[in-house]
């Protein structure tokens, strides 16, 4: 039944010319013994829990890996503008998180 709701990882485009990936702006999620999802509705589409970090609005690197050889590219995450938490307070909730959440690999939690 979890297969029907859960959302599948999807395998990046291998294809020649011009592919687009997207992030949803999260960090990797933390070690669990078992992950769960909360209903949401959206059949295929639901992530599961818990999920990772939100990134902080900010500059960021993506970076992708393909036969070996690295590419990076920086990008600016910004807040969203209906938003009026203070980014303060955004910082400091990811300070907590970052102290109740160990990074999985040691790589994508700052």
């Amino acid at each position: 039944m979890e297969g029907f709701w859960l959302a599948q990882p999807s395998a990046l485009p291998v294809s020649v010319g011009l592919n687009r990936a997207t992030w949803d702006l999260r960090y990797d999620p933390p070690p669990a013994f078992a992950h769960s999802f909360a209903f949401n509705g959206n059949p295929g589409s639901t992530p599961a829990l818990p999920e990772g970090p939100l990134a902080l609005p900010g500059a960021h690197t993506v970076r992708l890996t393909v036969d070996g050889r690295r590419y990076t590219q920086p990008i600016a995450v910004r807040a969203d503008p209906r938003s009026h938490v203070s980014p303060g307070a955004l910082a400091a909730r990811r300070g907590m998180t970052a102290l109740a959440i160990p990074p999985a690999r040691g790589t994508l939690c700052p």
